[in-house]
């Protein structure tokens, strides 16, 4: 019995309390894991920052409750995209949220049927200037093993997501190791 609330216990401290997937430390420790087997099989890894549009908006007019279900929402969204075993979809912090693909090369696709997914919730959201449901931004960059460290795959798929959000919302930027060869 003791070794079962143990392992009760270890799973819970690795999932986000609110939204059921996996929480910032897990996801950093998946990220590290991901980027050393990147490098030592020089093979893809994608990563994919998401952030709610205009979600300090919809938790001030619908209320926290409404936003914590929204969150719940996105997340489960998210996590259905994560289809393989060694895929993570986490809360990154708030109303943001990370993807993790290790071995994929091109997930431009399966991030727009993502975007489309959290559109098809159709959780209204009355002062979001995009869209009049709960929306998503997303930025998203593909690499291969040799420049794969994980400060630098956040901080470039942030800023992808950035621009998502200053080209207007409700969009994917996306990066592949392709382009950035070329």
């Amino acid at each position: 019995m003791r070794r079962e609330t143990e392992d009760a216990m270890e799973k819970l401290a690795k999932l986000d309390g609110l939204t059921g997937i996996a929480n910032r430390r897990t996801f950093d420790e998946a990220l590290n894991m991901a980027c050393r087997e990147a490098v030592r099989n020089n093979s893809g890894l994608t990563l994919a920052m998401l952030d709610v549009d205009f979600f300090k908006q919809f938790n001030d007019h619908y209320g926290h409750s409404a936003g914590d279900e929204a969150l719940r929402a996105v997340a489960c969204a998210i996590a259905e995209s994560a289809r393989r075993p060694y895929d993570v979809a986490a809360r990154y912090g708030g109303e943001e949220f990370a993807l993790l693909l290790p071995g994929c090369l091109d997930a431009a696709n399966l991030l727009e049927r993502l975007r489309l997914s959290v559109l098809d919730l159709a959780i209204p959201h009355a002062h979001s200037t995009v869209q009049s449901v709960i929306s998503v931004s997303i930025g998203a960059l593909c690499l291969t093993g040799e420049e794969c460290q994980p400060d630098s795959l956040l901080r470039k798929a942030d800023e992808l997501l950035y621009a998502a959000k200053h080209a207007g919302r409700n969009r994917v930027m996306w990066l592949s190791a392709t382009e950035r060869a070329n």
